[in-house]
């Protein structure tokens, strides 16, 4: 039988929290923003959002993707239908829904976490986006 052990570990996990994205610190159009610097080699696990006050806008709306040596995808990791920030509460992907919800791996370079969001005239509205990831070569 031949061999293919690896050598590749890692026993460190690193969590990560965005700074808080309020209503009152956001652009009140569709924007999208880099929150949390990923480095080259990590393995994304999990990414979720905290709602600690519904955006109250018309129809507010927010996705979270990634993107890395030119190439991104908007809501890699949570839809709008799973962010769903016009309600409180603690958001999680439902894996299958989208094509990074299990996770992702920054082989080629590094890059962010993105979020793409819109008010939509909210004047209350503020969450954090938390995740984890492992650096592993």
């Amino acid at each position: 039988m031949a061999d293919r052990y690896t050598n590749s570990f890692s026993d460190n996990v690193r969590f990560f929290k965005s700074k808080l994205l309020a209503h009152s610190n956001l652009t009140n159009a569709e924007t999208e923003y880099n929150i949390v610097r990923i480095p080259r080699y990590a393995l994304i696990t999990n990414v979720h959002i905290l709602v600690t006050t519904a955006f109250n806008g018309t129809t507010p709306i927010m996705t979270v993707g990634w993107n890395t040596n030119g190439t991104e995808n908007v809501d890699g990791f949570l839809t709008n239908v799973e962010a769903a920030i016009d309600s409180a509460g603690y958001k999680v992907p439902l894996a299958g829904t989208n094509v990074n919800a299990g996770g992702f791996y920054f082989k080629d370079a590094s890059g962010a976490i993105t979020v793409t969001i819109d008010p939509d005239t909210s004047t209350a509205g503020a969450m954090w986006v938390f995740g984890c990831y492992t650096v592993i070569m």
